[in-house]
């Protein structure tokens, strides 16, 4: 019996100038502790040291209008200072050590925003990111998650263009966005199984390519429609010539979201399909996981002119899907050598049929 609390508070302290009407300074400065406290239930005496986080950040950042405020410019650069004390914390029996880090980070980067016509806006930015690992990825779930306190900060260059076209009528209204992006990763975190479950590494440089595109319609105030696509293409970097140049393990190629609702007054009525691509299991690309749609189906009503209360209804997985055929090994994607399995997460973790 194992507990894990984790306490975060933090203080955040902005200052903003207008020199004029088109321009706006910022200036932040930040301050936040995470603390991580582990429990063994059983034998207290055995109880690891809690562990600590201190960040501190301080962000420059403009905003300039131009062009008739129709061009939007907004450079900013954030910097980082992490200490941190980490204890080696609760696992199944696996041994794991502490760590004494400190890391200063910079992310500098710079978004904008033309908007050309009424109807068209173009956007795009560019930038260096920073991601530092989560108390999950640092100390584990105590059992099926291992811990690893030697974990670095991710750090990404990249960048994005899109634009988005948005038509209103008296009776109806059609959004579209599209975007393309692309981003490399160096030290990227993932989940990598092992002998006892899975333990959260910093595995590579890893380059993400892909696009997003998004479609909403209005009719009549009463029915909306709306269909979201992303495409992600992953490209591994590992030293291992069996893996490198291949997708990344547990991340779709696409993913496809459909929502129907109708609505009236304080009364809503939708029906809901997300499609999620096949997934390879392993960085090999041995094993892999078909893709699956799932269905929900819901309602609601409220809230009522003076009656400050809504009630809602949803079914998830509307369909009750829970076996799919999976490839066997060896014979990937072969329809004639494939086996039954429970519908799970990517990580193996059943997930539930018809749900209310």
């Amino acid at each position: 019996r194992t507990d894990g609390l984790t306490i975060a508070a933090g203080a955040d302290l902005r200052l903003q100038a207008t020199p004029d009407a088109h321009e706006l300074y910022t200036v932040r400065v930040a301050y936040d502790e995470e603390r991580y406290v582990p429990r063994d239930l059983l034998r207290a005496s055995a109880s690891p040291a809690a562990s600590a986080r201190h960040r501190t950040t301080v962000t420059l950042a403009d905003d300039v209008r131009l062009w008739g405020d129709r061009l939007a410019l907004a450079p900013a650069v954030a910097v980082e200072v992490i200490a941190s004390d980490l204890g080696p914390g609760l696992s199944a029996g696996i041994a794991s050590a502490g760590a004494r880090t400190a890391d200063v980070l910079a992310s500098p980067r710079v978004t904008a925003a033309l908007r050309p016509t009424p109807l068209v806006t173009l956007k795009g930015g560019v930038g260096r990111f920073v991601r530092v690992p989560t108390t999950v990825e640092l100390f584990g779930d105590g059992a099926f998650l291992l811990p690893n306190t030697s974990l670095r900060p991710e750090a990404s260059i990249g960048g994005e263009l899109g634009g988005t076209l948005d038509l209103r009528r008296p009776l109806a209204r059609l959004f579209v966005e599209a975007a393309f992006f692309g981003r490399r990763v160096d030290d990227y975190i993932a989940f990598v199984a092992n002998h006892a479950g899975f333990t959260a590494l910093n595995v590579a440089e890893e380059r993400f390519l892909g696009c997003e595109a998004r479609l909403k319609l209005d009719l009549a105030a009463v029915f909306t429609v709306a269909a979201d696509y992303t495409f992600l293409r992953t490209i591994n970097g590992a030293s291992d010539a069996d893996a490198r140049g291949k997708s990344l393990p547990g991340v779709p190629d696409h993913r496809l979201g459909l929502r129907a609702e109708l609505h009236g007054g304080p009364f809503r009525l939708f029906y809901e399909t997300v499609y999620t691509g096949d997934v390879w299991l392993n960085a090999q690309q041995k094993f892999a996981t078909p893709g699956r749609a799932l269905h929900a189906l819901g309602a609601s009503a409220g809230p009522f002119e003076g009656v400050p209360f809504t009630v809602a209804v949803e079914v998830r997985n509307l369909a009750d899907l829970r076996v799919v055929d999976v490839p066997l090994p060896g014979r990937i994607f072969d329809p004639g050598q494939t086996g039954a399995a429970p519908l799970a997460d990517f990580f193996g973790y059943p997930l539930p049929g018809r749900s209310f």
